[in-house]
Parts: structure tokens; C-alpha cells; sequence
């Protein structure tokens, strides 16, 4: 099963909450600005299920219900962050195909439910297996909302920055896997989600995925977002290889009391 959404423009929208799903945590942000919005995140201890989710989520509304006080006429923008996607060129892409083009890299059922972004303005299409218990959640909570994947969010607003015409990255990090985009002007050159336990796990993807574009990592700028911590280990690690390293700073709405580079989606949705 194939669902058709597009998700081209981020409308500024004061009654509107953000929130974005993992199997590693949740984060909420309410209406308002930045200092003022309120936002609620929870970390899981371990990675759960997407049948586990929901009861992360029944849980966490059962303690926040009250401070989070979502109105009937505010709308909510959901944002599904998994490893379970891929993206295809918008010149090629079928969507009577859509679990075709997961199956190599996803563990798929029969049941199972496809979704896609279109990104009109990259020619680009994200196909992704959205978490169906977390939208029926929200739906029989909230009524209509939307949802996308992270990963068009991220390449709608790295590749729609107005950047000079050379080959970029962004290392995305969350709690046990992490999120390689490569890019050059608006050409997508490399996307993709790796699991890792240490450093060195998310040096090697970097360096591979150089190599096999024939990048130098004395002259492509990488950035820094996500858990990443301000001046840990990955950052000196990466610095003894990769000439530019630095924490993204070109944030579309900063949370208050979040470093620019963390929760980068949940910033670009709130816009």
C-alpha cells in the first residue's frame, strides 16, 4: 500500500504544534517564539518497537496532557524519524512501486504501509514506511493533521539553502544511529542512515562515503547536528581527518535553551 502526500512549503502558522516520533525519543514544540514556545522531549532508555511507541506516547501524554493543553484549533505537523526510507529521483519514481524501492534496505510486511514526499522543488521523491500506530494516535486524538519524513525535511532545508556550489555534509546524530547527507548546490549527491556504537563507526561512513564521490576531506565543509556534543569525541576524531568541522549554525528557529544544531527538524517544521 502506497500513500501520496507532497510536502513542498512550511507555512507560518502560530497555532500550530510540531512534533517529531523515533523508536530512540519524542520531542513536542508548541505555538509561539522561540522563547517562549513551550517545549517537552523524552529520551528512551533503550530503542523501542513502533508498537512500543505508542505506549512511550501514552505514557508521556498521561504525565504532559495537562502543560501541553493542544486546542481544537490549533494543528499539529508530525514528523517521522526512522531508518526505514529511501530516496528516489521524481523523473523515475512510480508509487504503484513503493515497497519495491524499500525492500532492499527495509525489513518489510505484507500489511505494511508506504508513504512519500514529494520535494518538488529538488525533483526528489523520500519513500518511507511511516509509523502507522503513532498516525492512527494521533488521529483519533487530534483529527487531521500532517506528517512527513525527517529526512525531507533536513534535504528541503540544507539543499534550499541559498550556499556556494561545492560539495557539503551534514552528520545528523541521534541516539544510536545517525543520518549522512551529501550535497552539492541542489544536487543530492549521498543520503542515507547508519547505525553506530562509537566514533570511529561514524568516521568510517564519512570517509566511505567520500571516497566513492571522490571527495577530498581536506575541502568539503561537515557539519554537526542532532545529540552531537559540543566539543566530544567525535568532534576531535573528525578533526584529525576532515578539514572543516563545525556545528551547523543556520537554524530556522533555535529552541530556547537548545544549541542551534539540535532538533533541527523539529525547528524546520515550526517555521
Amino acid at each position: 500500500m502506497t500513500q501520496s502526500k507532497t510536502n513542498n512549503t512550511t507555512e507560518k502558522n502560530n497555532k500550530s504544534w510540531s512534533v517529531q516520533v523515533s523508536l530512540t525519543g519524542l520531542s513536542f514544540l508548541g505555538p509561539g517564539q522561540p522563547k517562549d514556545a513551550l517545549y517537552l522531549s523524552e529520551q528512551f532508555p533503550v530503542s523501542t518497537t513502533a508498537q512500543g511507541l505508542t505506549q512511550f506516547l501514552d505514557q508521556f501524554w498521561g504525565r504532559q496532557r495537562e502543560m501541553l493543553n493542544i486546542q481544537g484549533d490549533q494543528t499539529i505537523r508530525l514528523v517521522h524519524q526512522s531508518s526505514w526510507y529511501t530516496v528516489v529521483p521524481k523523473d523515475v519514481f512510480d508509487p504503484s512501486r513503493g515497497l519495491d524501492y524499500l525492500k532492499f534496505n527495509t525489513h518489510l510486511l505484507d500489511n505494511d504501509l508506504v508513504a512519500f514526499d514529494t520535494i518538488d522543488a529538488l525533483d526528489l521523491v523520500v519513500v518511507y514506511l511511516p509509523f502507522t500506530n503513532v498516525n492512527n494516535w494521533f488521529f483519533e486524538r487530534f483529527g487531521s493533521f500532517t506528517y512527513e519524513h525527517s529526512t525531507s525535511v533536513l534535504l528541503r532545508h540544507l539543499l534550499g539553502q541559498n550556499m556556494v556550489n561545492q560539495a557539503q555534509a551534514m552528520i545528523y546524530l541521534h541516539q544510536d544511529h545517525f543520518d549522512l547527507i551529501v550535497w552539492q548546490s541542489k544536487k543530492l549527491l549521498m543520503c542515507n542512515t547508519y547505525s553506530f556504537q562509537t566514533p570511529e563507526d561514524v568516521l568510517y561512513y564519512l570517509l566511505f562515503g567520500f571516497e566513492q564521490f571522490d571527495l577530498n576531506p581536506e575541502q568539503v565543509p561537515v557539519y554537526l547536528g542532532g545529540t552531537a556534543t559540543e566539543r566530544g569525541e567525535l568532534f576531535d576524531l573528525l578533526y584529525q581527518f576532515v578539514r572543516d568541522v563545525t556545528y551547523y549554525s543556520k537554524a530556522p528557529r533555535p529552541i530556547h535553551n537548545l544549541a542551534q544544531y539540535q532538533e533541527l527538524p523539529l525547528q524546520c517544521i515550526s517555521q
